[in-house]
């Protein structure tokens, strides 16, 4: 009989009651040369006590179907039943075509009938092998599925973008969700790279490299660049975001590896890690030469009492000595604004009503509204609970950025030749207050002229100013650091209509927002 030898021994486990048969079987298995290890049991319920502590030991069962107690189809039932995988083989000196469909049907992987004259045995190498070989088969094609499944699984959950563009074909031949969401392609499925990237709008120098990159041969790849950090783009939504993005060859250079990196968030954490060392160390300095000032105004107050008790009699010096004295609070009031950036916050565990301060506030600069002809609209919710918080401190933010607003609506069209066919459009100031996700969130907007690309980067640094004749530049910055000093977030930006928008987002307390529903 020719055999082929096969290389690895195969595990077998024999179970028969009739010691003839098992010596028939070993023996028929060594003349075909084939490599085996052996275990033999003259009961089926010794061999499935076996399998429970060895489940992972058997190449292959065979058994024989007429055993004492459990027979070797009832055996087989039972290890199927419990889910454990191994090839079965029935043998039976008593086979029918009915036993045979019930074992296959039951999951048997094949039967083999004896004869008296013993042909059986010669079949039985060839069965053997072949069933090992197609479980064996078996195994490996599952365990590539459920890699390429975890693989899948992988890519698709990665932070990173992935898409594997084909040289030759010209066609994307994988593309993960990270990559769809970076671009909000949703549920579309681009053919080409191309397709993408001209929907996208990256700077023109980015633009032209990656379509030489795409459209170039493959012999040319190697030479040409592959990364491009922080490139800016516009999606679909117009929401821009800061990416990084790899082109690299694979394949001997017939498929492009595109990796792309959302950098967004870490690029807005760096800067604002920036900016909280920059406004930690311009308040430390601010502090120092407050300090400094105030000795010398204490000093001038005195002088200006005394002079104002020497002479109260004399109208024009009296007079003098009032403009004096006013000069000398503006001056007062900067120094504590000073002071104000290095200065700990106070008040914290007050509950406070949000509302109420804005309206104190809108309140105390009606006068100055009415001169300037702007209109204050309140839209604020009923809904907001009260927070923990400084009443005063927050009363300042809402102070500088309605000042700010006044002063824009007041003075843009002055300035700005543009807007001037806006001069007798009365001035508007829109301030919102709602829940969302367990935040307050205010918003404070008016149709001045907006803020300009180079005052957004530096709107809350400390000393930045735009402002030509007034202004240190510590207002917003002291703004800033009150709200962060609350745990929440301002943030600046323009109205698509024109105007300036204000967004300060304040956290809950969750002891307070227990059954607080969102406005929206």
């Amino acid at each position: 009989m020719n055999i082929i030898k096969n290389i690895s021994p195969i595990h077998l486990l024999l179970v028969d009651d009739n010691e003839h048969d098992r010596i028939a079987f070993r023996r028929s298995l060594e003349k075909a040369k084939i490599a085996y290890n052996i275990i033999e049991f003259f009961h089926a319920e010794e061999a499935l006590d076996y399998i429970h502590c060895n489940p992972y030991s058997i190449d292959l069962l065979v058994s024989d179907q007429k055993l004492p107690g459990m027979s070797g189809l009832e055996l087989c039932h039972q290890i199927l039943r419990e889910g454990i995988e191994m090839p079965l083989i029935i043998i039976t000196g008593a086979g029918t075509e009915h036993l045979a469909v019930k074992a296959l049907k039951a999951g048997v992987n094949d039967y083999i009938i004896k004869d008296s004259a013993g042909r059986y045995l010669q079949l039985l190498p060839l069965v053997l092998l072949d069933v090992a070989k197609k479980h064996r088969e078996y195994l490996l094609r599952r365990r590539t599925e459920d890699r390429n499944i975890l693989i899948e699984d992988i890519l698709n959950k990665s932070p990173i973008g992935i898409a594997v563009h084909s040289i030759e074909k010209g066609n994307i031949e994988y593309l993960n969700t990270t990559f769809k969401e970076i671009f909000d392609l949703g549920e579309s499925n681009p053919d080409t790279l191309r397709d993408i990237f001209k929907k996208t709008l990256f700077t023109d120098q980015h633009a032209e490299e990656m379509q030489r990159i795409l459209l170039s041969p493959a012999e040319y790849l190697p030479s040409l660049p592959k990364h491009w950090p922080e490139v800016q783009l516009s999606s679909n939504r117009k929401k821009k975001k800061i990416i990084n993005i790899s082109c690299i060859p694979l394949a001997d250079n017939n498929l492009m590896l595109c990796s792309i990196q959302d950098t967004t968030e870490i690029k807005l954490l760096h800067n604002r890690v920036i900016h909280s060392e920059r406004l930690a160390a311009t308040g430390q300095l601010a502090a120092s030469i407050a300090h400094a000032i105030n000795s010398p105004l204490q000093a001038i107050t005195l002088m200006l009492s005394e002079l104002s008790a020497k002479h109260d009699r004399e109208k024009e010096l009296s007079e003098s000595i009032l403009l004096l004295r006013e000069a000398y609070n503006n001056i007062k009031h900067t120094v504590n604004r000073l002071l104000d950036l290095n200065r700990p916050g106070r008040e914290k565990e007050q509950l406070i009503d949000i509302n109420a301060i804005i309206e104190e506030t809108a309140a105390l600069l009606q006068s100055q509204l009415r001169k300037n002809k702007v209109e204050v609209k309140l839209q604020l919710s009923s809904s907001l609970p009260p927070i923990l918080g400084s009443h005063q401190e927050l009363a300042q933010v809402f102070l500088n950025l309605i000042n700010n607003a006044i002063e824009a609506i007041s003075g843009f069209s002055k300035l700005e030749p543009r807007y001037r066919f806006r001069m007798n459009t009365s001035g508007e100031i829109i301030i919102k207050s709602r829940i969302s996700k367990n935040q307050v969130i205010i918003t404070i907007k008016d149709n001045g002229p907006g803020i300009s690309a180079q005052d957004l980067d530096n709107i809350f640094d400390p000393f930045y100013t735009s402002k030509k004749k007034m202004g240190i530049g510590i207002g917003l910055a002291a703004c800033y650091t009150i709200i962060e000093d609350h745990g929440g977030r301002i943030t600046a930006g323009n109205l698509s209509e024109g105007g300036a928008l204000f967004t300060i987002k304040l956290p809950l307390d969750k002891n307070l927002s227990t059954g607080v529903g969102n406005d929206e």
